[in-house]
C-alpha cells in the first residue's frame, strides 16, 4: 500500500470512529466497521466474485453496516485527486468512486448501498463522492453530497429518498385531477385529446425560445400558432420522418380548431387567457417531475388518470402497464446495453421508456452507445395514430428513442425491416378484446416472428389466454409451442389495472423464440398474486408500505431465474397446448397448515350472520361441547368433492335455479321473508336478501362460481342469483360438518378469480382432505371436532 493512500484511510478511519461513538451514544442501535472485507455472511456472499480486477474476492476499504436495517456503507480511497472519478466510472481498480460503485452494483441485490469515494488527505485537501444504489435497482444515483456524514443521517437521506418520490408521483396524481377538469370545463377537450395537448406543451416547453416568449403574446390564437410551430420545428430537428412528422403535426392541429383556445375573450368579456395559464401550470407543475424521474411514463399517467374520469378508452381496448411492471419486465428480460427491444403496441410507450433508461444505465458514460440505442435499439409500432403520438412525444422527452417508432398494424409491418434491427428482446401488453381470447396470443405470435433465435419475449395477457376457455385459444397455444418455448408463466394481481371486480384478470408470459417446446420441457409457473400493493385514494394501487421494493420485487425475481419450487407458491411443470397454463392448476393445497383459528374463523363469521340476520338470539364464544379435539393429520386422507372413479365422492354438484331478485323484489313488498337469497357475494354468508319464497332446499353447502369462490353452509331453503352452485351431499350434513367442510373448501380461492371462476367443472375436479377412521371419512371426528371451538354453541336453527 502506498503511504499516501493509507493517509487517505487515516483521514477516514478517523471520522468512521467518531461518527460511530457518536450514533452508539444516542441511539439503542450500533454500526459496525469492517475494513477489507466483513464477517457478515450475507455480506460476505455477495462479495465472494466481486473483486475489481474481475475474478476473485472483493475488498472494499471499509464497510459500515447497521443492526437491524438493510443499509450498508462502502468507501474506496486513492491518494491522489486525479483518480477520483473517472469519465464512465467503471475503471473499478484505478478510481476511488468506480471501486465503491462496483461493489455497491454487488452489495444492492439484499441491501440499500451509500457508495462514497474518498480520495486526497487532510494536508493535501479531500475530494468526497456519494451515490445511493437502493435494493434491487440496478444503478446508483449520485446524491451530490460531497463529505462524510453522521451514521444517523445516512438513515435520515434514505427515507427522504424513498419518501420523496412517492411524494412527488402523489402531488402530480393530484394535479393530474385538477388539469383533467381544466382541460374539460374550460377548453371542452374530448378525453383522447387531453394527453395530446399535455404532450404537445410538454415538447414546445423543451425549446428554450419557447418558454421564455410564450408569455409575451398577448392573443390566444398567436399562443396556439406559436405552439404548434415550436412543436413542428422540434421535429424537423430531431430529423423525423416526412410521413411520420406530418402524422404528427396533424394530430397536434386540433389545437387550433379550439373556439375555447382561439377566442380572444371569454363569455363574461374578461381577456381569455386559459391557454397560458395551462402552459404555465404545466410548466410548473409536470415539467420538473419529469426532468427529475425520467423513469416515469408521464404521457401515460396522464392519459390512464383522463380516462378513469371519462367512460373508458372509446373501444380501444388499450390497458395501460404499471411502471412497476414495466420495470419488472426489464429485469425479467435481463435488458443491457446491447439488447434491441420491441413492443408491437406499445402504446404510449411505457415499455421502451422502462428498457431505455436500463440501457441508458448500462452504458453509462459511453456516448457513442448511448445514441446508438436511441436511434437502433428501441423499436416501437402502434396502429392507432393518437397513440403513436403520444409514444413519439413520450421519447422526445427523454432525449431520444423515437427513431424507430411506426405508425402501422404491426400484423401489416414489413418483418423484414424490422429484422434488419436484429430485435433480441420483446415486451408487450396487448389491446384486450372484449371476449378475452386468443386475441391476445396473436399479437404474442407476432412479437416472437420479429425476435432474433434464442430472443426472449415476456407479454402480460388475460388469464383466460393461458385457459382454453375460448375458441380459438388451443390453435393459437399449439402454434406457439411448435415454433417457441414456453420458459414461465406467472399469475399477477388481480386489481393490477384498476379496482373494479371486473377488470382484467392477468398473467405474464416468457417465451424463448424460435426454439420449439419440447414435451421434457418443465415451465416455471410462479403464483404472483401478492405486490403488497394497497389502494389509497386519489392515487390509486400504490407501493405504500414498500412491502414490493423491500422484499417481494426480490422474491419474484430470485424464484423465476433459480427456477425454485416453493410450496404454495411455484412449481416446475411439463405442459403441452392443451394444458391450462396457470400455476393455479398445479398448486396443491397444504391442509396440513390447518390450525383451530382457521375453524374459529368461520365459526365467527357464521354466528355473526345468524345473530345479524335474526335467525338466533344469541353470539357467544362459547362451545357447544366441553371436550376439546386436537387436529391430528396422520390419519387424513383424500377425497373428491365432485365424481371420482379412485375416491371417495362427497357430492353431487349441480346449478341452483337462477331467480330474478327484481322479480322477487315486486312480489315481495308486504309479505314476510323467510328464506335467504343467496347471491355471489363471500359476505353474510352469501345472502343478499330474504324473501317469502324459495326454489332450493337447505341443508347443502353453495358455492359462488363468478367471483371469488366463496363456499358456505346454507341451513335454510332459498332462492339463488345466476353462478350460485350446489353441492348436494352423499352424506348426512349438519351444520358442523358444513362448518368444517366450507372451511377446507375456501382454501381453494387462490385458485380462484374472475379470469379462472370456481364452475361446476373445477368443482367436480377439486380434491381435499378429509380425516379418516377404519378407510371410511370420520364424520364422528369432524362434528365433535367443531362442537369442542369457541362459538359453536348457538349454531344451530
Amino acid at each position: 500500500m502506498k503511504v499516501n493512500e493509507k493517509k487517505t484511510e487515516d483521514y477516514v478511519r478517523l471520522i468512521l470512529k467518531k461518527n460511530k461513538n457518536l450514533f452508539e451514544a444516542e441511539s439503542s442501535q450500533s454500526v459496525i466497521i469492517e475494513e477489507q472485507g466483513s464477517d457478515n455472511p450475507r455480506i460476505d456472499k455477495l462479495l465472494k466474485f466481486a473483486s475489481k480486477r474481475g475474478e476473485g474476492v472483493g475488498r472494499p476499504e471499509f464497510i459500515i453496516s447497521y443492526s437491524h436495517k438493510d443499509i450498508l456503507l462502502v468507501i474506496e480511497c486513492k491518494a491522489s485527486l486525479k483518480f477520483h472519478k473517472s469519465k464512465a466510472l467503471d475503471r473499478y481498480a484505478d478510481y476511488a468512486v468506480d471501486g465503491a460503485l462496483l461493489y455497491s452494483s454487488f452489495l444492492s441485490k439484499d441491501f440499500n448501498v451509500f457508495s462514497i469515494g474518498v480520495s486526497g488527505d487532510a494536508e493535501s485537501g479531500v475530494k468526497i463522492d456519494t451515490f445511493l444504489q437502493l435494493k434491487g435497482e440496478k444503478v446508483a444515483r449520485d446524491l451530490n453530497i460531497n463529505k462524510i456524514y453522521a451514521f444517523e443521517d445516512y438513515i435520515g437521506l434514505l427515507k427522504k429518498d424513498l419518501i420523496k418520490e412517492q411524494y412527488d408521483f402523489n402531488t402530480l396524481m393530484e394535479y393530474s385531477k385538477v388539469l383533467n377538469n381544466h382541460l374539460r370545463d374550460d377548453f371542452e377537450f374530448e378525453e383522447n385529446h387531453r394527453p395530446l395537448i399535455v404532450s404537445g406543451i410538454l415538447i414546445a416547453l423543451e425549446d428554450e425560445s419557447f418558454s421564455t416568449a410564450y408569455t409575451k403574446k398577448q392573443k390566444p390564437i398567436e399562443i396556439a400558432e406559436f405552439l404548434i410551430t415550436t412543436i413542428k420545428e422540434r421535429l424537423e430537428h430531431d430529423n423525423i420522418g416526412e410521413t411520420k412528422r406530418n402524422t404528427m403535426v396533424q394530430i397536434y392541429d386540433f389545437m387550433r380548431n379550439n373556439t375555447k383556445i382561439i377566442n380572444e375573450r371569454n363569455k363574461d368579456g374578461s381577456p381569455n387567457t386559459h391557454l397560458r395559464e395551462l402552459i404555465r401550470e404545466i410548466e410548473e407543475n409536470v415539467k420538473p417531475f419529469l426532468e427529475e424521474y425520467q423513469q416515469y411514463d408521464a404521457i401515460g399517467i396522464f392519459y390512464n388518470e383522463f380516462l378513469r374520469y371519462a367512460n373508458g378508452d372509446g373501444g380501444l381496448g388499450i390497458v395501460l402497464t404499471p411502471k412497476h411492471i414495466t420495470e419488472l419486465f426489464t429485469d425479467l428480460a435481463e435488458i443491457n446495453k446491447d439488447s434491441v427491444v420491441i413492443d408491437n403496441c406499445c402504446g404510449t410507450g411505457g415499455f421502451l421508456i422502462s428498457a431505455m433508461k436500463r440501457m441508458e444505465e448500462d452504458a453509462r458514460g459511453d456516448k457513442d452507445k448511448i445514441k446508438n440505442i436511441h436511434t437502433k435499439q428501441l423499436i416501437g409500432i402502434e396502429n392507432n395514430p393518437k397513440m403513436f403520438c403520444l409514444a413519439c412525444s413520450n421519447m422526445m422527452l427523454r432525449g431520444d428513442g423515437k427513431s424507430n417508432v411506426y405508425q402501422q398494424d404491426c400484423f401489416q409491418m414489413d418483418e423484414q425491416e424490422i429484422k434488419k434491427l436484429k430485435p433480441t428482446v420483446a415486451l408487450l401488453n396487448p389491446p384486450y378484446s372484449k371476449d378475452n381470447g386468443h386475441q391476445e396470443l396473436e399479437f404474442v405470435w407476432n412479437a416472437l416472428n420479429f425476435l432474433e433465435p434464442r430472443g426472449i419475449c415476456i407479454a402480460i395477457v388475460p388469464q383466460s389466454c393461458a385457459m382454453n376457455t375460448k375458441k380459438g385459444n388451443k390453435d393459437i397455444k399449439e402454434k406457439l409451442l411448435k415454433n417457441h418455448t414456453l420458459k414461465a408463466v406467472m399469475s399477477m394481481p388481480d386489481k393490477l389495472f384498476d379496482d373494479s371486480e371486473k377488470s382484467s384478470v392477468t398473467c405474464v408470459m416468457v417465451f424463448e423464440a424460435h426454439k420449439p417446446h419440447s414435451p421434457s420441457t418443465q415451465t416455471w409457473f410462479g403464483y404472483w398474486k401478492e405486490d403488497g400493493f394497497l389502494k389509497k385514494r386519489p392515487y390509486g394501487r400504490i407501493d405504500y408500505y414498500g412491502m414490493y421494493r423491500d422484499q417481494i420485487k426480490q422474491l419474484w425475481l430470485d424464484s423465476y431465474f433459480n427456477r425454485k419450487e416453493i410450496k404454495g407458491f411455484s412449481v416446475l411443470q411439463q405442459v403441452d397446448f392443451n394444458s391450462e397454463w396457470l400455476v393455479e392448476a398445479y398448486l396443491k393445497t397444504d391442509f396440513e397448515e390447518l390450525e383451530d383459528t382457521n375453524f374459529i374463523n368461520t365459526l365467527k363469521e357464521y354466528s355473526t350472520y345468524l345473530f345479524s340476520n335474526n335467525q338466533v338470539t344469541h353470539v357467544s364464544n362459547e362451545s357447544f361441547s366441553k371436550e376439546k379435539l386436537d387436529l391430528d393429520f396422520s390419519n387424513w386422507k383424500e377425497v373428491a368433492l365432485g365424481h371420482s372413479e379412485n375416491l371417495v365422492t362427497l357430492f353431487d354438484v349441480k346449478g341452483s335455479k337462477t331467480t330474478d331478485k327484481r322479480i322477487l323484489d315486486v312480489k315481495n313488498t308486504f309479505n314476510e321473508r323467510t328464506y335467504p337469497y343467496i347471491s355471489t357475494q363471500a359476505t353474510n354468508n352469501g345472502v343478499r336478501d330474504w324473501y317469502d319464497t324459495f326454489t332450493d332446499e337447505g341443508n347443502i353447502l353453495t358455492i359462488d362460481s363468478a367471483v371469488t369462490g366463496y363456499c358456505a353452509y346454507q341451513a335454510l331453503n332459498f332462492t339463488a342469483s345466476d353462478h350460485v352452485e350446489k353441492l348436494l351431499p352423499r352424506f348426512k350434513l349438519n351444520v358442523f360438518k358444513g362448518i368444517f367442510l366450507t372451511t377446507l373448501i375456501n382454501l381453494e380461492q387462490k385458485k380462484i378469480s374472475y379470469g379462472r371462476k370456481f364452475n361446476q367443472d373445477r368443482i367436480k375436479e377439486t380434491v381435499i382432505k378429509l380425516p379418516f377412521k377404519d378407510e371410511s371419512i370420520d364424520w364422528d371426528f369432524i362434528e365433535n371436532y367443531i362442537k369442542g371451538l369457541p362459538y359453536s354453541k348457538y349454531i344451530q336453527i
